[in-house]
């Protein structure tokens, strides 16, 4: 059974089954029960019939309570109410509140009486999801999507290799071999990578995940893509138009996957990496585009101008109009604010919330107007904070470390407290 007709059976039958009218329950959840569209059903508290209704009448989120976990495998709540019975005429009070209880602090061992006191219980909005909810939100909500998937990347993912002679390069070719990372997995990881002369316009920058810090890329990675005249090109085009170097190594590829791949992947590789045509969906459009982490534990967002650059699976990315509107958007999402006010609607699993997807996109975000005074302010702090960012050194270094420093120099600049006044100015708390 999926989540929704578990949380339904173990929160229902008990409450139907075994409480008088009018009876009260408390009951433990996970917390995603609190605002998953999977568990709606079970928050309207009209469980199937006429007549059993169940009106919660105080939830909380005990995400913070520490140590976290400790009593339970995931991040928990507990939820109180009363059960009704209603009749073809009458219709009861039922459903969830439309505030929760967060709960702060740390579990004493002892038992309830010394924990209760070390904890702080602090009134918040329940920002819940719904499986209908499709709609509102940001004017941009509908033009965001996820990069492509680009796997297997030994297959795909490329280094310059030391050519032997300079005849090939001086034609438009570059000797290429596998790159290969120590995240490989079976089968991949086992068989040997490639090497090939493929002529340049296919070796496309991908950024990553791992490429993008607050305000700026850092160096991409490289891949061969069977791209021509902004169209993915069909095995079958590949050897008929595409270049001899891209055709050969195409067809090593391509054997490779077929013999690998998994009876429930694509059956072709250009099928694989435009699943739900997340690559071609990036040719042809806007040469500007603003890219944003796809998980973390704060969003990174910076805007490209490369109609060479590809996003893959772990960013999404969004075309604009103008270089001003990339600044704008680009402000918001780094501002720490907007990674805050995103975690309302972040699922939160064994070490927080972590998938950003398209929920800053349910923040109230407006289209921006060149003519609004903050819209500009917005892009004017964006100009600044990318002159910090570009300053700090990130050769040879991890993702990780980079952002870090990029946060810090921004924050001793003031530009993060700045960055956080406009937003919330420009949101003023509307959001789904």
């Amino acid at each position: 059974r999926n989540n929704g007709n578990q949380g339904t059976c173990l929160g229902t039958k008990p409450r139907a089954l075994h409480l008088k009218v009018d009876g009260r329950f408390g009951f433990v959840t996970p917390l995603a029960v609190l605002s998953r569209s999977q568990y709606e059903g079970l928050r309207k508290g009209n469980w199937g019939s006429e007549t059993l209704f169940g009106e919660f009448t105080e939830v909380w989120d005990l995400a913070n309570v520490r140590p976290k976990n400790d009593l339970f495998p995931v991040p928990c709540a507990v939820t109180f109410g009363i059960k009704h019975i209603g009749s073809p005429t009458v219709t009861p009070s039922h459903g969830f509140p439309k505030v929760k209880r967060v709960v702060d602090g740390k579990r004493d061992k002892s038992g309830w009486e010394e924990t209760k006191k070390a904890l702080t219980f602090t009134e918040r909005d329940l920002i819940t999801l719904s499986i209908d909810q499709k709609e509102g939100g940001s004017v941009y909500r509908k033009l965001v999507s996820q990069g492509a998937t680009i796997v297997p990347r030994f297959l795909l993912f490329v280094e310059e290799k030391e050519a032997s002679g300079k005849l090939g390069q001086s034609r438009g070719n570059i000797s290429v071999t596998s790159l290969r990372t120590s995240l490989e997995k079976k089968p991949w990881r086992d068989i040997p990578g490639l090497s090939e002369v493929v002529e340049k316009r296919y070796i496309y920058d991908v950024h990553l995940g791992s490429t993008i810090v607050p305000f700026k890329f850092l160096k991409p990675w490289k891949a061969v893509l069977p791209i021509d005249k902004e169209t993915v090109l069909s095995e079958s085009e590949i050897a008929e138009r595409g270049g001899p170097g891209l055709a050969r190594w195409w067809n090593k590829a391509s054997q490779l996957w077929t013999m690998h791949r998994s009876t429930r992947s694509p059956e072709s590789l250009t099928d694989r990496i435009d699943y739900h045509r997340l690559l071609a969906k990036q040719l042809g459009g806007s040469r500007l585009r603003v890219f944003y982490t796809a998980s973390g534990t704060a969003l990174a967002a910076a805007y490209s101008d490369s109609l060479k650059a590809i996003a893959e699976h772990s960013l999404y990315w969004l075309p604009v109009k103008n270089r001003a509107e990339a600044r704008y958007l680009t402000a918001i999402l780094n501002a720490p604010l907007t990674t805050e006010m995103v975690q309302h609607y972040q699922a939160i699993g064994l070490f927080g919330g972590r998938h950003f997807d398209t929920y800053p996109w349910r923040l109230a975000i407006p289209e921006f107007d060149p003519s609004e005074s903050l819209h500009q302010e917005l892009v004017d702090l964006c100009v600044e904070c990318e002159r910090l960012a570009s300053a700090v050194p990130d050769e040879g270094l991890g993702f990780q470390t980079v952002r870090g420093a990029v946060r810090a120099k921004l924050d001793g600049a003031g530009l993060q407290e700045k960055l956080d006044a406009a937003v919330a100015e420009l949101l003023g708390g509307g959001n789904e």
